[in-house]
């Protein structure tokens, strides 16, 4: 039949079916899904790596794998939660909000590590020291450490440009392949899995791999072995169920010293007179001489507390530490107890000090406060969690302070019977303390006068220029200047004796620039001879201003006659990181330059100086065992011949029986037979030491049990359990 163009019928063409293409886009292939898996796994691989070698810290074949298989399974993870949206533009929005979240952990860590803490941060120190940091002056060193690390930050934030510029070829329209999902599931368990047999089954060294993972868990050790991310789940998973607690073992923490080696064999003390502040009549015949004293029985420092009798009532917690104290053993009473008894003290946690900068000819105060009175030749200030404030914490108290939060911040409402200025109020003393900067910083108008000190006066609550009674006054600079310190509050005190001071200064906080910190820029011209670079001419200068207030006070004790009745101790707060390499972008280790080698920053950059000063002390008394910011406050008991039990301390009076032990924020120590490395698991003994084998596991354990034991004295308010309030 013949039809016209215009009547013709029309017929349709049906598209060809090709096998398989339908199904495709229905629900993708394995290459659609590709780009998206390799995303969610590559950028925080990128990310933890970056930051890894931004701070420099510890690297090893094992922490390559823990880093790995724990960021691969979490990368797998994140790849799951955004299949959970079936539309594309829902699982891009997941995916940009996740990948920022990794961007600003990232960044926070690399810039508080090196910024103020050169230590990984968990979420309850970043959230309850942002206040802190950003109120309070530090705001302007945050800033300069974003800018320092600018480079680097950038390259965080490469992973979300890509993802924004190619998010069509990343986060794709197509379903998933069927059972793909699955799979992806059964592999991130396995690598899950597998990462913690590898960490569970790794038990050399004490602590050991498995250890940092559970019982002795610390935010930046964690984080170093196992990832930023993986020791930020961990953080967050104790701080909502608790960590895996450490079981104590029943070993003595406080044994006596073999009498080969008693303290008094350091000393130069007469032994009958000691620190020779009494008269020395000498002369006479050989037969008027005094026969040699008898030898003295000393008893324990120790109070009338029955633990074991305590732990047959108690329970939980508290029980455990009753029946730990019940075993451990006092130390005695030696020739030095109450040898301040009645005198004044003055102490002061000294902002950063470090004993490298302190000469006869420059800082001659200083040098003679740490040359003669007690002289530490083997000191150490350990970097706690916190900077400053567990510096402040571990000298007050003599507790480890606990790791992943503001230990001194959470005594706000313990009972601190134990501390100098409680202790020094009961026996009727006046009790103040002062610090230049900020009244508010570490909530320390909240938990200085908990102390025992009848007030805390800092900037913005007196002591600042124009505030009542404050004459001269503190500039607001920064930093302050403790000069103007000193000659705003020792007008306070001076006339009342017997006084206990506590000061914390603030002159030699970084940064050290001629810039960017006033103490610096104000006493520049005194460094300016030195054979130093500029960041350590700036410490030295910015450190001038501590010295001219430390010559001050002298010359005040002096001029009142009391300066033989005032006992003076100085501590630092931590080594001056500030002079670190990758602080705020510093080019160099500026510390190393200071002291004149390449420091070992596991033990050595923690080797500090310790004052403990009185003018009635005619020869020092030099003390070479090793020890730390933890035995200051049971030597100063001892001193001050306080009735103290010495068995509630972390650390021990160091003119004792007591065996010395120093321990750090990662499980590391130091005895009299050497120094352990827990992040090595090396052991190095002294020269001629030789120890058995089960000497390094021995004393790890005794260092596990004081950390346990001084957490536990925070968390359960212990000291109010056996004092009262």
């Amino acid at each position: 039949m013949y039809y016209s163009p215009s009547t013709k019928p029309r017929v349709t063409q049906q598209p060809v079916r090709q096998p398989g293409r339908s199904a495709a886009k229905k629900s993708g292939s394995f290459r659609s899904e590709l780009p998206l898996l390799l995303y969610c796994v590559i950028v925080p691989l990128f990310m933890e790596f970056l930051v890894k070698i931004v701070n420099k810290t510890a690297f090893s074949g094992r922490i390559f794998l823990y880093i790995t298989l724990f960021t691969v399974s979490g990368g797998l993870l994140v790849y799951l939660i955004c299949r959970l949206f079936p539309k594309r533009a829902a699982r891009f929005g997941v995916l940009i909000a996740i990948t920022t979240a990794e961007i600003l952990i990232f960044a926070t860590e690399m810039i508080l590590y090196n910024t103020f803490f050169k230590q990984y941060q968990g979420v309850n120190m970043i959230l309850d020291n942002a206040g802190d940091v950003a109120g309070n002056g530090f705001g302007g060193d945050v800033i300069k450490s974003v800018f320092a690390y600018l480079f680097q930050i950038i390259l965080l934030f490469v992973p979300v440009i890509l993802l924004v510029v190619f998010n069509r070829r990343i986060v794709k329209s197509a379903r998933p392949v069927k059972g793909f999902r699955s799979v992806v599931a059964i592999v991130m368990l396995l690598t899950y899995l597998l990462s913690l047999i590898l960490v569970y089954t790794e038990t050399e060294g004490d602590p050991s791999d498995k250890d940092y993972y559970t019982a002795s868990y610390t935010v930046t050790d964690s984080m170093e072995r196992f990832g930023i991310l993986s020791g930020l789940r961990l953080d967050i998973k104790y701080a909502i169920f608790g960590k895996p607690e450490h079981e104590m073992e029943t070993i003595d923490v406080n044994p006596v010293k073999p009498d080969t080696k008693k303290p008094d064999d350091t000393k130069k003390a007469d032994d009958t007179d000691p620190a020779n502040t009494g008269d020395d009549t000498g002369g006479g015949t050989e037969t008027d001489k005094p026969k040699e004293p008898e030898p003295v029985n000393y008893t324990p420092n120790q109070l009338d507390i029955d633990f074991a009798a305590r732990a047959a009532s108690s329970s939980g917690k508290v029980k455990e530490l009753d029946e730990y104290f019940a075993s451990q053993t006092p130390s005695m009473k030696n020739k030095y107890t109450g040898l301040f008894k009645g005198k004044n003290c003055i102490f002061i946690t000294a902002e950063s000090f470090t004993p490298y900068f302190v000469s006869e000819e420059m800082t001659p105060a200083l040098y003679k406060m740490l040359h003669n009175g007690f002289v530490f030749t083997n000191y150490y200030q350990p970097a706690w969690g916190v900077s400053t404030s567990d510096g402040e914490y571990s000298g007050l108290t003599g507790l480890v302070p606990e790791s992943g939060t503001n230990s001194m911040k959470r005594t706000k409402k313990n009972n601190l019977y134990t501390s100098l200025g409680n202790t020094f109020s009961r026996l009727g003393y006046f009790t103040e303390a002062y610090h230049a900067h900020s009244y508010t910083y570490y909530d320390r108008n909240e938990t200085h006068e908990n102390f025992g000190y009848q007030r805390f006066v800092a900037w913005g609550n007196g002591i600042e220029v124009g505030a009542p009674n404050a004459n001269p006054g503190v500039t607001k600079t920064w930093p302050e200047s403790d000069l103007e310190a000193m000659q705003t509050v020792i007008p306070w005190f001076i006339d009342k004796q017997p006084f206990h001071i506590y000061y914390m200064s603030v002159s030699g906080h970084p940064l050290y620039s001629f810039t960017g910190n006033r103490m610096s820029s104000k006493n520049k011209d005194l460094v300016a001879d030195l054979p130093y670079s500029d960041s350590v001419k700036a410490y030295f200068a910015a450190n001038y201003e501590f010295e001219f207030a430390m010559e001050y006070l002298l010359d005040e004790l002096n001029k009142a006659g009391i300066l033989e009745d005032t006992v003076i101790v100085i501590n630092a707060d931590h080594y001056p990181y500030g002079l670190d390499e990758g602080f705020e972008g510093n080019e160099k280790d500026y510390f190393s330059e200071m002291v004149g080698h390449k420091i070992d920053t596991n033990f050595e950059r923690h080797k500090n100086g310790l004052v403990i000063y009185c003018a009635s002390m005619k020869e020092p008394v030099v003390i070479d065992d090793p020890c730390y910011s933890l035995d200051i406050l049971p030597t100063l008991s001892n001193l001050f011949g306080f009735e103290f039990d010495s068995r509630l301390y972390t650390g021990r009076d160091v003119l004792s029986d007591a065996s010395p032990l120093v321990l750090f924020r990662n499980y590391s120590w130091i005895t009299d037979k050497g120094m352990y490395n827990a992040s090595t698991k090396t052991f190095t003994p002294n020269d001629g030491v030789t120890v058995d084998d089960d000497y390094v596991k021995q004393i790890s354990s005794i260092v596990k049990n004081k950390v346990y034991v001084a957490k536990q004295i925070l968390e359960t308010n212990y000291y109010d359990k056996l004092f009262g309030k």
